[in-house]
């Protein structure tokens, strides 16, 4: 019994250890079993909590578990979505968007991200969605923002760019390119004073610095194309719009200093023709009573006073060459009195060059070709011939050593875009009549004076300067237009418009000649010019008539009640103070006396 004791003795020795070890074993399991559900505890608690809806999908594409975000997300409860299939393919690649709807009223756009995982021991995926729809929103508004601006920045009609701290443009718009005459791939990475001419480089340079100092600046240059051409630009610039970025808008304003140029060139050629009428009036009054003096003398002269008449005559041949330079200036400051009527502009031209053909020199070669069939034109036959003769005139000037002259008549439509172009006309059809000579030409500067009274190229004593001048009155009268072309040593061309008219061409029946003849009635002369006054006197008497005079239409009416019954006829002038013609004629009326007017004046 002994011997049994000890070898039960020396097994339960034996296995002691292994015990031991079973219960650390047991022990270390438990821990770790606890330990499991301690993390799996707080793995649930975090994925319970988590915003995103997370799902464990398996191998078969069954849903095995779902967080309560994704109860929210997916619009179903846990119970019905575990066991149930996902729907949706997974995939490991990268981020994917869903579209889901939950709620029959509004779907929800959700982004996936999938990673391997395992559950239960077997391969699955984890796959968590998050809500982007708001986010989607924003980035759609904001795209469509960014579309429309980028559309706006586009199709602007400035130039819109936009510059770095540098002065260094980083973008630029298509009115941009227009303007500068280079692709926007050209612009960006260029300086802004880059597109300035040299001389005006620095100050554009001072003008960005201006602005980077006080966060905006405005002003004007020029901008150089490739090509050489200069386009007057205002800007403005705004210092960071957005950080480190500055904005440059510009706005090419050359066709307005252009309309602004002529509006000042056609306000100044209307006070010049303001100032130039009255001067002529004056002046064709003292030339009146030169003339008319002068035909008093020569009438009273012996016939053997020869030189005494040739001296006369001498007088009076340089006052009527004064009369027509007089005759010029009304024309320019529109103060002739034409007589428009229904023309055949074609047929009057080349009546015309026919007689240009025998007054123009030899070496001068004269084209003519007008258009079958032109309509008529309003216009004044003289002043037509006036204009042409003149226009031919400067050309055989401009070709001392010979040369081509070419008349053309042609019908014209003016447009809208004609009057984009050159800043001038009114829509409608126009009979157009163009000179064009071979000659020396002229330079721009010179072409922008020489409708102004006086302004000649010729030498002196050799033209007055009133041709163009008296071309651009008569024009003006007729409601048309006149427009000069001109290089140096190519020539120039003069066009003249001048609309059509409503009704055929007719004409005029021929007036005879009146003979002049003398009588022993009793006038009334009223004339405010002393000594315009006194030669219409003497010449009338002259002619037998008795004749009583006034300085005004006031006198007049106390010469009427003087006289009463005596007066056959009243020579009047227009203008006078006090009282005028007119209203002498109105008083007259009212008083009910029933006598005969005749009204002068230097212009009506």
């Amino acid at each position: 019994m002994p011997e049994r004791r000890e070898e039960t003795g020396a097994a339960a020795a034996r296995v002691m250890p292994l015990v031991t070890q079973i219960a650390d074993l047991h022990r270390q399991l438990g821990e770790r079993t606890r330990a499991l559900r301690a993390s799996e505890g707080r793995f649930v608690n975090i994925i319970s909590k988590n915003t995103d809806a997370i799902l464990i999908i398996d191998r078969l594409g069954m849903v095995r578990f779902a967080n309560p975000a994704a109860e929210q997300l997916l619009g179903q409860r846990r119970a019905r979505l575990i066991g149930c299939p996902f729907g949706f393919p997974v995939c490991t690649d990268g981020p994917v968007k869903l579209e889901l709807s939950p709620h029959r009223d509004h779907s929800v756009v959700a982004e996936m991200q999938v990673v391997e995982t395992e559950w239960e021991g077997e391969p699955a995926s984890l796959a968590t969605l998050r809500d982007v729809t708001e986010r989607e929103r924003i980035s759609r508004e904001l795209g469509e923002r960014e579309a429309h601006f980028r559309a706006v920045f586009d199709h602007a009609v400035d130039a819109i760019l936009i510059a770095d701290s540098d002065g260094v443009y980083r973008e630029a718009n298509t009115a941009a390119a227009a303007l500068f005459g280079l692709p926007v791939e050209e612009i960006t990475g260029c300086r802004i004073s880059q597109f300035a001419p040299p001389e005006a480089q620095t100050s554009v340079e001072a003008g960005w610095q201006q602005c980077l100092r006080d966060g905006a600046h405005r002003g004007v240059f020029k901008v150089q194309r490739p090509d050489g051409t200069l386009r007057h630009v205002d800007y403005a610039a705004r210092a960071d719009f957005v950080p480190g970025r500055h904005l440059v808008v510009i706005r090419d304003i050359t066709e307005r200093e252009a309309l602004q140029d002529r509006l000042r060139q056609a306000q100044k050629m209307e006070a010049v023709g303001q100032l130039t009428g009255g001067i002529a009036h004056d002046f064709n009054n003292l030339l009146t009573v030169i003339t008319a003096n002068c035909d008093l003398i020569l009438s009273q002269l012996p016939g053997d006073a020869l030189d005494l008449r040739a001296q006369v005559e001498e007088v009076e041949s340089v006052a009527r060459r004064g009369g027509e330079m007089i005759r010029k200036l009304l024309a320019f400051s529109r103060r002739e009195k034409l007589k428009p009527r229904p023309l055949q502009l074609g047929r009057l031209l080349m009546e015309i060059v026919r007689v240009l053909r025998r007054i123009l020199p030899e070496n001068i070669e004269i084209r003519f070709h007008a258009q079958q069939d032109l309509p008529a034109v309003r216009a004044d036959a003289s002043a037509v011939e006036q204009i042409l003769l003149n226009l031919a005139t400067n050309a055989r000037d401009a070709m001392a050593q010979g040369g081509v002259l070419n008349i053309e008549g042609r019908l014209t439509q003016l447009d809208e875009e004609h009057i984009q172009k050159h800043g001038w006309g009114t829509p409608g059809e126009y009979v157009s009549f163009q000179v064009e000579d071979t000659g020396d030409g002229m330079d721009e500067e010179t072409r922008k004076h020489i409708f102004e009274p006086f302004f000649t190229t010729k030498r002196a004593g050799a033209g007055t300067g009133l041709g163009m001048a008296m071309i651009y009155g008569l024009v003006k009268q007729l409601t048309g237009f006149v427009a000069v072309e001109s290089e140096v040593g190519q020539g120039t061309t003069v066009t003249v418009y001048l609309p059509t008219a409503d009704q055929p061409a007719t004409e005029p029946a021929p007036h005879p000649a009146p003979s002049p003849r003398g009588g022993t009635e009793t006038i009334l002369l009223v004339e405010d010019e002393e000594a315009i006054r006194r030669a219409e006197q003497r010449i009338l008497e002259r002619e037998g008539y008795r004749v009583l005079v006034a300085k005004d239409g006031a006198e007049a009416m106390e010469m009427v009640h003087q006289h009463p019954g005596t007066i056959d006829l009243v020579v009047t002038d227009v203008v006078m103070p006090r009282m005028g013609g007119r209203e002498f004629s109105e008083t007259l009326s009212r008083e009910g006396l029933r006598i005969p007017l005749l009204f002068t004046s230097g212009y009506t």
